[in-house]
């Protein structure tokens, strides 16, 4: 059984399906959705993070999800913390860029290499490290209820 202290965890994010808090280099999401559907979203990114993409000058990782378990009754999962700053906070051109690439490529190829809908890049969840070519993505969607495997 998971053993989790918040006592020292920092709440550095609120979305609309998660709660998220940082702890040393872990980040914590408690989730406000069925543990079915949190492992499935799971299952999802991990087919998504073993291919990396190049655009322009940033190579673009995403981050998976170490672990997810249920305590009580609430759904976690676990990840490792990317200290970066946040693709929606850098400066133009780049965070137009980005942007436009996110949703007109990266997105529906995402969806086409994991086989599953409701995937949608965004700007919020996206890292641009010190190198200033390195981006993380730390969600592959926006709206993790609407992730789904597509029918064949």
């Amino acid at each position: 059984m998971e053993t989790i202290d918040f006592t020292n965890s920092i709440k550095i994010a609120i979305g609309g399906d998660s709660e998220v808090y940082a702890l040393n280099n872990i980040v914590y999401k408690k989730w406000r959705l069925p543990f079915e559907q949190v492992r499935l979203y799971q299952r999802v990114t991990d087919k998504c993070t073993n291919v990396h993409f190049l655009f322009d000058r940033f190579e673009i990782k995403v981050l998976p999800l170490d672990r997810v378990f249920k305590k009580d009754d609430h759904v976690f999962s676990v990840s490792k913390k990317i200290e970066g700053t946040m693709i929606n906070n850098i400066q133009q051109p780049d965070k137009q860029k980005l942007g436009f690439y996110f949703q007109r490529e990266l997105t529906p190829q995402l969806s086409k290499i994991s086989n599953s809908e409701g995937i949608n890049i965004i700007t919020w969840n996206a890292m641009l490290m010190s190198d200033n070519k390195s981006v993380w993505i730390t969600d592959i969607a926006s709206d993790v209820s609407s992730v789904s495997i597509s029918e064949i």
